[in-house]
């Protein structure tokens, strides 16, 4: 294949993957319109829908030669064929696959899937087919488990989501990096906006100028008239008089200058003030248009969360039903993909800590299905609500401030004066967690935390509310639109910087004596409220010899919220708040701590634009981590002790490995029975154990350990094939910290998990 072959069939993939992506996620929704109650015809339309985005998906990876996924879908063909004709059973094992199925062909697009995988997984569907039976199980009789319902704002008809509307009108398909880039471009326009606003205030500075000098000479002259009347009273000498009529003309003269020269700028100004206007107008319009382009529909969200709620709920054995409401209004791509993974962590909370298994919500008289609705609606200010509600059990404020108690984030003088937004607030701390046990989904104490700075990032807000027994709602307001915002300068040390509005609650001038130290920290109190004070001028590393400012008696002070805390900054001097042009920081500073952007002066200069959550984050005192060395006399510290109890050989060398390698000092033994002996004879910091082992199984295990006295607040990690949710029920129960699965065993999870427990 020549050089224009390959570019030529590089682009038709880039074509086929496009395409494929949208067949993929018709045959996705088909699937989980069929697992809901569907009328028989209704049932049968989506079946013949889904046969067809297959058919075609086939027809395309044949144009490419993709073998792997004609041959796919040649089996997928067959399965819904049979399903058309009532042939085959339909069964949660076999939607279990079909996604299974379509999530392997997403791998193959990427070519990152392995080829014994596209085997085993044509074999199975192969299987499937073959399962032929006189009667069929229609969607009503399926298990109690996933997604239950859909329900939009709009009137679709049930099948609607499984149909992709072809516009009439003519369309292109153009890359979102050519876009992106065009739309980069575009935003550059606004700097000519900002420039001729400049030239307008410069035009209107001088303007003014012309006028006190037209003034100025106006009143020159009338003492001039008065000294000549003077002079010729007195009879002074000729020479003195006809200096005074020079000095008399000159000034006619300027005067009529200054008149003339003032007139030609208040047209020049006029003009100009048109031509700002116009240009004005038309950066806004272009911009506002090339921002509909990148606009999108809230949809474009909702649609990847149906297939991950149901994997989830089946996984904890619960019945959830999910709501959607505004998903035709329109957000700027780039905050959608801010939000999907503060979206995701706030879903899964609900799913595994809000809403309650189908036995303890019908015990509380609730409906078995749990619900989640996620809705959004524009507001003012060029914003958009989005809310996350669930109708569990809601947060336990009690558990929180135990957690933050424990950790020494508040003292039990300040539980007691804390509202119940307060409290509400700690669970975005991270480390915080009302999980009982710790597992792959949750219980590590990061989910709020990554919610909270993201929003944060995008210039939002989060917003919860929550009632015992009746649920839990987050709203994230968030920009519509990321291209500008609004920002304070300030300077530091003789240089300027900016800091988001949205995040500075206030600004404050503070007397120096004001300013008081306690427990190493400089405070400062306003109304009632005590806030850490840290200079900013120290935070960025500026020299304090470049301060222009030799104030001895008070310094200005920003209140900066971040992270769901709130620190007092000090500052030389606060200019004003306007509205800015957000530049990014290029490829080659894509992460510099304490800074987000910059933006670009009329004169051509740079202020760095500060990252408020970063600021916050470096102003709170770090603990300090765990060194094999103690720098300050060179003595070895004492390394944590772990004990691993797991029957099979390369499991329990792999474990081993895994945490020798992170500093921890590591013995094994075989089986509940060794590792009995070994805890009686020497300490440990923590243990890892499996369950299914001979002699003594690990629940035996964790259950003698807890009634052991000098043993039982050790913490323990079960690390099993057993991934079950009444597994994993036991274990909490038994007083497990954590619960981990064997078959999505990761590495570093693991060690992180292993570093918070002790």
């Amino acid at each position: 294949m020549d050089s224009k072959e390959s570019e030529f069939f590089e682009k038709l993939m880039v074509i086929f993957r496009e395409e494929a992506g949208e067949h993929l996620k018709a045959i996705s929704d088909g699937l989980l319109e069929l697992e809901k109650k569907l009328p028989q015809e209704t049932h049968q339309q989506v079946i013949e829908t889904i046969f067809r985005e297959a058919h075609s998906l086939k027809g395309s990876a044949r144009s490419v030669n993709h073998k792997s996924i004609l041959e796919i879908c040649q089996c997928l063909e067959t399965v819904l064929s049979l399903w058309k004709q009532k042939k085959i059973e339909i069964s949660i094992k076999s939607f279990d696959l079909l996604h299974t199925t379509l999530n392997i062909i997403s791998q193959a697009l990427s070519d990152s899937v392995d080829p014994s995988l596209i085997s085993k997984t044509i074999e199975q569907i192969k299987s499937l087919s073959n399962q032929e039976t006189d009667s069929v199980k229609l969607p009503v009789d399926l298990p109690k488990n996933g997604i239950k319902e859909l329900e939009t704002t709009n009137s679709e008809s049930p099948t609607s989501s499984t149909h992709r509307q072809i516009s009439q009108g003519k369309t292109i398909r153009v890359s979102l990096d050519k876009i992106n880039h065009f739309f980069q471009e575009a935003e550059e326009t606004l700097m000519i906006k900002v420039l001729f606003k400049a030239q307008l205030n410069h035009l209107k500075e001088l303007q003014s100028n012309l006028f006190m000098q037209e003034k100025n000479l106006e009143r020159l002259l009338t003492t001039v008239q008065n000294l000549r009347q003077n002079f010729q009273q007195d009879q002074v000498k000729e020479k003195n008089s006809i200096l005074t009529e020079n000095i008399f003309k000159l000034s006619e003269k300027q005067i009529h200058v200054a008149k003339s020269t003032r007139e030609n700028l208040t047209n020049l100004l006029k003009n100009a003030e048109q031509n700002a206007h116009i240009v004005a107008t038309t950066v806004d319009k272009l911009l506002d248009d090339l921002k509909k382009i990148l606009m999108q529909p809230m949809s474009m969200l909702f649609e990847t969360l149906p297939h991950m709620i149901r994997d989830l709920a089946r996984e904890l054995s619960k019945e959830i039903q999910v709501q959607f409401h505004g998903e035709d209004i329109e957000v700027d791509r780039r905050v959608l993909e801010g939000i999907k993974d503060p979206i995701i962590h706030l879903i899964r909370n609900a799913i595994d800590h809000g809403i309650e298994s189908p036995q303890e919500r019908t015990h509380s008289n609730k409906p078995s299905i749990g619900t989640i609705r996620i809705t959004a609606t524009e507001s003012e200010g060029n914003n958009v609500k989005l809310s996350i509600a669930d109708d569990g059990q809601g947060i336990d404020l009690d558990k929180i401030k135990q957690v933050s108690l424990k950790k020494g984030f508040v003292s039990e003088m300040e539980l007691e004066t804390m509202s119940k937004e307060d409290v509400i607030k700690l669970a975005f701390r991270s480390d915080v967690s009302t999980s009982p046990i710790v597992t792959e989904l949750s219980g590590r104490g990061l989910g709020l935390g990554i919610v909270s700075e993201n929003v944060d990032k995008l210039g939002g807000q989060v917003e919860i509310t929550t009632h015992k027994g009746r649920g839990t709602t987050f709203t994230l307001i968030l920009p519509l639109t990321l291209a500008t915002f609004r920002g304070v300068y300030v300077s530091v040390g003789g240089q300027q910087f900016i800091l988001p509005t949205h995040n500075v609650e206030r600004v404050v001038r503070v007397k120096l004596e004001n300013i008081k130290r306690a427990e190493n920290r400089e405070t400062i109190v306003l109304e009632g409220r005590s806030f850490s004070f840290v200079r900013l001028e120290d935070l960025l590393e500026i020299s304090k010899s470049n301060s222009l400012t030799k104030r001895k008696d008070f310094t200005f002070a920003l209140i900066v919220k971040g992270a769901e805390q709130t620190i007092a900054f000090g500052v030389d001097e606060v200019y004003r708040e306007e509205e800015i042009l957000v530049k990014g920081l290029g490829k080659q500073h894509i992460r510099i701590k304490n800074m987000m952007a910059a933006t670009v002066t009329e004169t051509g200069g740079v202020i760095p634009i500060l990252n408020p959550v970063d600021l916050v984050k470096s102003s709170i005192n770090v603990e300090v981590k765990y060194t094999s060395t103690d720098e300050s006399n060179g003595v070895q510290a004492t390394k944590k002790s772990i004990l691993v109890v797991e029957d099979t050989i390369t499991t329990r060398l792999l474990i081993k490995n895994i945490l020798t390698s992170a500093g921890y000092e590591v013995k094994t033994a075989v089986d509940g029975v060794e590792a009995l002996e070994i805890l009686q004879n020497q300490a440990f910091d923590l243990v890892v154990t499996d369950i299914e082992m001979p002699r003594m199984d690990g629940f035996t295990l964790l259950e003698k350990i807890k009634t052991m006295p000098q043993l039982k607040e050790m913490p323990i990690v079960i690390c099993t094939a057993l991934g079950s949710s009444k597994d994993r029920q036991r274990g909490i129960e038994l007083g497990a910290n954590a619960y981990l699965d064997k078959s999505v065993f990761k590495f570093q999870s693991f060690v992180e998990i292993v570093q918070k427990l002790i």
